[in-house]
């Protein structure tokens, strides 16, 4: 496991004790409206959860599209909402034992639903502790008698929990468990009030007495604003099949506390279930950690591709934008450097020189990201003239062959593939290399890879400011205005390079500078530092300093970044490092390697790109495309400069 899946396998083990915990408190409300005052305990939870998030910001909760909302309210409804109703209904027909027998199985559905559904394999180690850990919370609350009612309430509280686990990730991706747990809250406390008033008419809701009041408080502090929080923390940590395996240790906590507070007893039923719960959390914790980490696969093996004929899409600028979103972006990054750690991915050797007629940097690619998706290849050149010419840098041109024909069956612009899988795979490398609490990002350039870079960042950590610095304060200002408007963050423009990058959480550098841009001396401790543009032995954005104050240099691929990474070609001739101090993005994604070892440390990132990053992105978008929205190879108006 990863420093941050143990820290995940932490989150989700306090928040499963602080819900069992919180039975003991649920029992003192015995009397009180129960939709009133699960509509009070959101509403409190959510109003001291919006403090918190004041000062880290609301811009993620603007990125939320429509469909995500409404994902968002009919999780609420189902997970928190429903659950909680469906559990009380149940107990009105039911023994206690029997919902929480039921909702105990949980594990198992979610271990075999959430495989599936990302078209994998369900795990058989996962399986096997998820059925241990079902085994476990039965045995510790026993079995109880119930009706039919009360079955078929406690089957819809198991699939409030469903629910929740597989259909909160996508919203997860762009809150975070902080601003997930507040909206998520503040929509709980509208549908709990409305079903209050439809079920409880006036009488939905009082003053609590003094003990009610106490375990209101206790519900609020550590269930709601606490326990979600963590509980959503570690979904994000080890995904939704490892946290369901840690909610079995609910039960367990509900029955150590029991004795306490005189409701309940812990004898040698108990202790063999909880012991059972234990092993099944130990068996299959970290394979569905690893498997939360690995990559979801971007397309299937899909038999009419070799039929023939089949027209050859044409996907232009605007088509790949349309189809190619950030988070399309970023998990296509993910299943790539995935597939590079597992061994998965085929990686020759690029072709890439410098034109002697003009300094023009000319590169090739090729790569194949699976056995189920064909050989890509991207040819194109970089030409740092174009910035004047108020063009990209980079022209690329990307093609995609059937994976077992060999016949063409996309072609793609691939100067827009090139600037969102870059910045994607910077925003991959932050989320697995940054704190999880860095915030403060500095951009070095402002141009199309630097302004792609904010949007990409701002996916996987909840930036409070931005500092913008490129040699041209036109440009500067520019790209600053446009992505404050668009993000809705703090984005400023610096006089100075240095002053951009003092206090920054994570640093991006975006240029293509022959000459340092980004000093070790302005590091703060802690930071993460990523650079794109040293594509060259002789390009180094960063100056000596900051791979020595580095604790982990980590590359895209070793063998590639030892050859043409500029920072890293000069710290390995200058005996700063040896080849084997370098770590593979694909391995610390995977898990099997780590690069932070401590909120202190520095890390470096350094890409000078991948054509298996191109391959991964270019099927996404070809997998996106098959839907209709290609251009057929009869109309190749798509392909041209302006996009028509």
């Amino acid at each position: 496991m990863t420093r941050a899946q143990r820290l995940g396998v932490l989150m989700g083990t306090v928040s499963a004790v602080l819900v069992g915990v919180s039975f003991v408190a649920s029992s003192m409300m015995a009397h009180y409206p129960f939709l009133g005052g699960q509509s009070v305990r959101y509403a409190l939870g959510f109003l001291l959860l919006a403090v918190l998030c004041s000062r880290r910001g609301w811009a993620p909760v603007r990125r939320l599209t429509p469909r995500l909302w409404v994902r968002l309210t009919l999780v609420t409804a189902a997970g928190l909402v429903g659950f909680n109703v469906a559990v009380l209904s149940a107990e009105r027909t039911a023994e206690p034992a029997v919902p929480g027998v039921v909702v105990g199985c949980t594990p198992v559905v979610v271990a075999i639903l959430v495989p599936l559904l990302e078209s994998r394999r369900p795990s058989g180690r996962v399986a096997c502790g998820a059925l241990v850990v079902a085994a476990g919370a039965a045995v510790v609350q026993g079995f109880g008698r119930t009706d039919g009612a009360g079955l078929l309430w406690s089957l819809a509280a198991m699939g409030g929990e469903v629910v929740m686990a597989l259909f909160v990730v996508p919203v997860l991706r762009v809150l975070g468990p902080l601003l997930l747990t507040t909206c998520a809250c503040a929509i709980a406390a509208v549908e709990a009030a409305v079903l209050g008033l439809a079920v409880d008419g006036p009488a939905w809701v009082r003053m609590p007495d003094g003990v009610e009041a106490a375990a209101l408080a206790w519900q609020i502090l550590a269930v709601t604003v606490l326990g979600i929080v963590l509980w959503f923390g570690a979904i994000h940590r080890i995904g939704a099949v490892g946290m369901a395996l840690l909610s079995g240790l609910i039960p367990v906590s509900a029955a150590l506390t029991a004795p306490l507070a005189g409701t309940g007893s812990f004898g040698p039923g108990q202790l063999l279930g909880s012991l059972l719960v234990a092993g099944g959390v130990a068996l299959g914790a970290a394979s569905a950690a690893a498997a939360a980490a690995a990559p979801i696969p971007v397309t299937r093996k899909r038999e009419h591709m070799t039929e023939e004929p089949e027209e050859i899409l044409f996907l232009s600028r605007r088509r790949v934008e349309s189809l190619f979103d950030p988070g399309t972006a970023i998990e296509s990054q993910r299943a790539a450097f995935a597939a590079l750690g597992d061994g998965t991915a085929e990686l020759p050797e690029k072709i890439l020189y410098s034109s002697r007629f003009d300094g023009s940097i000319v590169f090739c690619y090729a790569a194949r990201l699976s056995p189920d998706t064909g050989a890509v290849s991207k040819f194109g050149s970089v030409n740092q003239g174009n910035t004047a010419r108020g063009l990209p840098n980079v022209h690329a041109l990307i093609t995609a062959l059937d994976p077992e024909t060999g016949r063409p069956v996309a072609v793609l612009d691939g100067t827009t593939v090139t600037t969102l899988r870059t910045a994607a795979g910077s925003a991959l490398a932050v989320d697995v290399l940054a704190r999880p609490d860095a915030t403060r990002l500095a951009v070095i350039g402002s141009g199309v890879q630097a302004r792609a870079h904010v949007r990409a960042i701002a996916r996987v950590r909840p930036l409070s400011s931005v500092r913008i610095w490129s040699p041209t304060p036109r440009n500067r200002q520019a790209a600053a205005a446009e992505l404050a408007a668009e993000l809705g963050l703090a984005v400023e423009a610096t006089a100075t390079a240095e002053e951009a990058v003092a206090g920054a959480d994570i640093v991006a550098a975006c240029t293509l500078s022959e000459h340092p841009v980004v000093l070790g001396s302005w590091l703060r401790k802690g930071c993460t530092v990523v650079s794109v543009g040293s594509v060259e032995p002789t390009r180094c954005e960063t100056d000596p300093e900051v791979l020595r104050r580095a604790r982990a240099v980590v590359v895209d691929d070793p063998g590639t970044a030892a050859g043409h990474c500029g920072p890293v070609v000069t710290a390995l001739r200058s005996g700063d490092l040896v080849r084997q101090d370098l770590i593979a993005l694909g391995d610390v994604v995977v898990g099997r390697a780590a690069a932070r070892t401590g909120p202190d440390d520095i890390v470096f990132y350094g890409s000078v790109g991948l054509g298996v990053q191109d391959a991964a992105a270019a099927w996404a978008v070809i997998d996106r495309a098959r839907g209709g929205r290609g251009t057929p190879a009869g109309d190749q108006r798509g392909l041209s400069p302006s996009g028509r």
